[in-house]
């Protein structure tokens, strides 16, 4: 389990010797996606229950993960799911998105070195396995319980960059309820100010 430290105000979650000086080019991939999907004033991802304090805290799976809930249908999933994204993100796109589909099957371990105005929390699929091994309801409540201000459960994929590393895309997908999750495909620009979100396609929503 990754533990977590605040720097200057900020989160960073660490795991084995990952240290705060040391963040790859990934992790401000997903810190832009935190900022703006989770933390931003009109958050996309929806949080639950209804009514529920601030969020102050991101809870996240601690490997990478492509969208579950298309990619699982079929063994062809994985397919669909590429030529779906080309047609929306454009033939532009293409490398990135072949890019992305091969670095994400490695199921690998995120780093975690988050510099985003909230506490960071990595958690690994057995305690989620733990959590939800009765049903979903309940599983819910006791996540709750355990994380009162957090937005739920993401998930984020490997990131994909072009060649020259001034464009990426990412699959960030958020659950929080039963029927509360949202999962969707980002593509990324890179200028002076940092990286901004330049498109993105939703994938699912429940």
């Amino acid at each position: 389990m990754a533990a977590f430290c605040i720097v200057g105000g900020l989160a960073c979650a660490q795991g084995g010797d990952h240290s705060v000086d040391a963040c790859l080019p990934d992790d401000e991939i997903y810190d832009a996606v935190i900022r703006s999907f989770v933390l931003g004033v009109d958050p996309v991802f929806p949080v639950h229950p209804p009514g529920s304090p601030p969020v102050t805290m991101v809870v996240i799976r601690d490997s990478t993960h492509l969208d579950d809930v298309s990619t699982a249908l079929e063994p062809q999933g994985r397919s669909k799911q590429q030529a779906y994204l080309l047609s929306r993100f454009g033939q532009a796109a293409a490398p990135l998105i072949t890019g992305l589909f091969q670095a994400t099957s490695r199921n690998d371990i995120i780093p975690g070195c988050f510099r985003v105005n909230a506490n960071v929390r990595l958690i690994a699929d057995p305690e989620i396995d733990s959590l939800f091994e009765a049903d979903d309801a309940p599983g819910w409540k006791l996540f709750w319980n355990r994380y009162p201000t957090a937005q739920g459960i993401l998930s984020l994929s490997s990131v994909a960059f072009d060649k020259d590393s001034s464009l990426a895309l990412v699959y960030a997908g958020n659950d929080s309820g039963a029927d509360a999750g949202k999962g969707l495909y980002i593509i990324l620009r890179r200028g002076e100010a940092g990286w901004t979100i330049e498109a993105r396609v939703e994938v699912w929503v429940s």
